[in-house]
């Protein structure tokens, strides 16, 4: 959820928002965004929807205001992330069947497992290895890590394995940092995706 100022000094709230939409694979999620301004026509309000915006807030910001609006976002950011999950889900199995030719229930089920527990043995190396100041060693994994990403269709922590193998050549400690971070909390946004997946599979339709 994001409440951005129309007029930002460099980039405004329109431009930021219509990025966010424009480029959803490279922001994430597709969060709610709500519109702070002092211009309060409806051109404005009109042009802040048409960049994407979900909702709009007047200022001054007034405490009652900001707590019923809270609400509404709330609820709104809570919608979208079960559409998108729902979504995600469905995408997942069709690339599963279609990169490895069996739409096998039990199957896909293990293809999926197979991945998570992978996927979190990696990220346990890549951590030790981290902490004994090994890039090599994290680069390394990075890059093992990556195909199978891109195999379940898991872009996001495809770029970012690629991005820790960038930081590796470079010996930049700091920006490994950063990218492993990043790279674990998406994979903990993933795995409940995955695993819904898994017991969807198994379900009787």
């Amino acid at each position: 959820m994001l409440l951005l100022d129309c007029q930002m000094p460099g980039m405004d709230g329109d431009i930021v928002t219509r990025n966010i939409r424009q480029y959803p694979e490279r922001y994430g999620s597709d969060p709610v965004i709500v519109a702070v301004a002092a211009d309060t026509t409806e051109q404005h309000r009109e042009q802040c929807i048409a960049a994407g915006m979900d909702d709009f807030m007047s200022k001054p910001i007034r405490l009652d205001g900001l707590r019923s609006g809270l609400a509404r976002w709330v609820s709104m950011s809570a919608a979208r992330g079960d559409a998108e999950k729902q979504t995600e889900r469905a995408q997942l199995r069709q690339r599963l069947v279609e990169r490895t030719g069996h739409e096998n229930e039990s199957f896909i089920k293990d293809y999926i497992g197979l991945f998570l527990d992978d996927t979190e043995s990696r990220l346990e190396h890549m951590c030790q290895a981290f902490a004994r100041g090994e890039a090599d060693a994290v680069g390394r994994e990075g890059h093992a890590l990556k195909g199978a990403c891109l195999e379940l269709g898991a872009n996001r922590m495809a770029r970012f394995c690629e991005g820790l193998s960038v930081a590796a050549k470079n010996d930049n400690l700091d920006e490994m940092r950063v990218v492993l971070g990043r790279l674990e909390r998406e994979f903990d946004r993933l795995r409940p995706v995955y695993e819904s997946a898994q017991v969807s599979s198994t379900s009787p339709s």
